[in-house]
């Protein structure tokens, strides 16, 4: 009885016998989960994107926005710096992010902005408030309008 074979038969055997010899000489490590990178925590950015209306109150020297069902401090991230003269409140922006800009408005105004609400502060926003604002506080997110 005579076997034949064809070419990708035999191709195919030879191709395969490579295969398995080329692999035992591998060395053990390739295989193991020994690394000696020391992953680093990834960094993601985060914005506040909650909003709210109201108008801006002086309470106690802390400056505020308040609503018929809300009443928080305002916390205001690096891009912000805030002048309170009087009734005058000079608000200006972009101060890390670039596109600078200026907005001045009075206590009772009217305003509409981003931001979130939180009970408690890093250190770096409870150093943008008045001594003893009490919360709860709403950091300022990137909008920032008047409300005619």
């Amino acid at each position: 009885m005579r076997v034949f074979l064809k070419f990708t038969d035999i191709l195919s055997v030879i191709s395969l016998m490579f295969l398995v010899a080329s692999c035992q000489g591998l060395p053990a490590q390739l295989f193991t989960a020994k690394s000696d990178i020391t992953p680093s925590p990834e960094v993601i950015a985060t914005a506040w994107t909650a909003e709210i209306e109201g108008k801006l109150v002086i309470s106690d020297g802390c400056l505020r926005i308040k609503n018929t069902s809300a009443d928080y401090a305002l916390a205001w991230p690096a891009d912000y710096l805030t002048f309170i003269q009087g009734e005058k409140i000079t608000i200006k922006t972009g101060l890390v992010y670039g596109t600078p800009g200026e907005l001045i408005l009075t206590v009772g105004s009217s305003i509409h902005l981003s931001g979130g609400e939180t009970q408690q502060l890093s250190e770096d926003l409870r150093r943008t408030l008045a001594p003893g604002c009490i919360g709860p506080y709403w950091v300022v997110g990137n909008e920032l309008t008047a409300i005619p």
